[in-house]
């Protein structure tokens, strides 16, 4: 979902909501996606993040011979945590269990805080909780209360 893999948690909503309600079976795979757009979506944004909104808009509506003479905004993007700007992080950028703070959201410190479809799916979720990919408690918290995953003995 593009929408979703570049922010756009409003537009991503509204797909998931109509997808979701046309066909309902969809609900297992697609319930978590819309619980985070869900939060981004009320989550109310800072003086910083509204400036930097404005920022970027006046500078997209500038014509591009114009552009050079402003500095471009930086490549930011909502966390899919706390909801704030912070750099953009490629999903895909390797920790190897040790380097916790190499993909983590400037402000809330959590990892891998930027969306993704593969990686937000069941399976990816699943795949990240099975391997231990997360510090903190959070992400494992919330993997069980949704799957309630049992140990293979």
């Amino acid at each position: 979902m593009v929408f979703y893999d570049f922010c756009n948690y409003g537009l991503a909503l509204n797909n998931l909501q109509k997808a979701l309600s046309a066909a309902k079976k969809l609900y297992p795979l697609i319930f978590y996606y819309i619980r985070i757009c869900e939060h981004i979506v009320s989550t109310p944004l800072t003086i910083e993040d509204i400036s930097y909104e404005k920022y970027s808009e006046k500078y997209n509506k500038y014509p591009k011979w114009i552009r050079w003479i402003y500095p471009k905004p930086k490549n930011l993007m909502r966390c899919k945590w706390c909801g704030r700007y912070t750099d953009y992080i490629y999903p895909n950028v390797p920790t190897y269990g040790f380097m916790k703070g190499e993909n983590s959201c400037t402000f809330c410190g959590r990892m891998y805080p930027m969306p993704s479809w593969l990686w937000d799916s069941p399976d990816g979720r699943a795949y990240s909780y099975f391997r231990g990919s997360f510090n903190g408690e959070e992400f494992y918290w919330e993997f069980e209360k949704d799957y309630d995953p049992k140990p293979k003995r």
